[in-house]
């Protein structure tokens, strides 16, 4: 430790012996080294199912309810995650942020507590059997002791960039919604499937 100190105090920077020592992040060819032959895959088992909330949702009892009623029956034999997409009122509040001139991380956030909403409702008509609405936080890392005990987590969906969300290309609605934190996700813990729940909207 002393040694360190002092070739801090001597060359301005502290280093510490690791292949990426000095070297730039934004290296391409560095970069190309980083990536894993197999990635090690957290929960191979689940099974994330986002329910959209323009096409499912937002239909309210006469959509929502007979899927449930089989995705309780499949929670018996299948690890499953339900995740909430915003749908109809997401695009309103974004209408009326767009019009106030929000920046695009303040929509992001918007649109988030949308999401929450339908994860909300959905824990509430699950409760009985096992729904339990979960964060981006803490909760996730809890999976397997949800998915063990019995419960079916539902959580909601857009990537919790916040006000850190990616500048549009083009506009200001935010780029990574819930389809996108859906995938984000199931990448990440290494989900067996990730399945869109939709219908066609020209049933509506």
């Amino acid at each position: 430790m002393a040694k360190l100190i002092k070739e801090e105090s001597e060359a301005g920077r502290l280093h510490i012996e690791s292949p990426l020592m000095g070297e730039s992040l934004v290296d391409k060819a560095l970069l190309k080294h980083t990536e894993a032959v197999e990635y090690f895959r957290m929960h191979p088992d689940i099974n994330i199912i986002k329910i959209g909330g323009q096409s499912i949702i937002d239909r309210g009892r006469t959509a929502i309810l007979p899927i449930l009623d089989v995705l309780v029956q499949a929670k018996e034999q299948l690890k499953i995650i339900l995740m909430t997409g915003g749908g109809t009122r997401a695009r309103h509040v974004y209408n009326i942020g767009v019009d106030l001139g929000m920046p695009t991380g303040v929509l992001s956030k918007l649109g988030d507590k949308v999401s929450w909403q339908n994860a909300e409702m959905l824990s509430v008509l699950l409760s009985k059997h096992g729904g339990v609405k979960i964060g981006h936080g803490d909760n996730l890392e809890q999976l397997t002791m949800f998915c063990r005990l019995g419960y079916l987590p539902i959580t909601y969906r857009i990537p919790p960039y916040g006000f850190f969300e990616h500048p549009a290309e083009i506009g200001s609605i935010p780029p990574h919604r819930t389809d996108c934190g859906a995938f984000l996700l199931a990448e990440n813990i290494g989900a067996r499937s990730l399945i869109f729940l939709k219908s066609d909207r020209s049933v509506r």
